[in-house]
């Protein structure tokens, strides 16, 4: 396998969609922003977003096989992080 299809594969492995809830929560556990989030995750397949004036919010919600992990994001900062298992115990 060449490199750029190796890294293609690992990256692909980094999305929301695939990722254990385990692993979603390790790595947005210090980001700070909206644009770090974005970074590390990419775009969630759901969101909501609505302002007043210069306030601005947005829910952000990965989801993967083993549960969600839910984002309140207001004027570009991590307000609220929920990591939600729908594992049975």
């Amino acid at each position: 396998m060449s490199a750029g299809i190796l890294g293609l594969a690992l990256l692909a492995g980094g999305c929301g969609g695939g990722s254990k809830l385990a692993d979603i929560q390790s790595k947005t556990q210090k980001i700070e922003t909206k644009e770090e989030l974005e970074k590390v995750l990419g775009k969630p397949k759901k969101m909501s977003s609505g302002g007043i004036g210069a306030l601005t919010g947005d829910t952000y919600i990965y989801e993967a096989p083993d549960g969600q992990a839910t984002f309140v994001i207001l004027n570009g900062k991590i307000m609220s992080r929920v990591y939600t298992s729908s594992e049975k115990k």
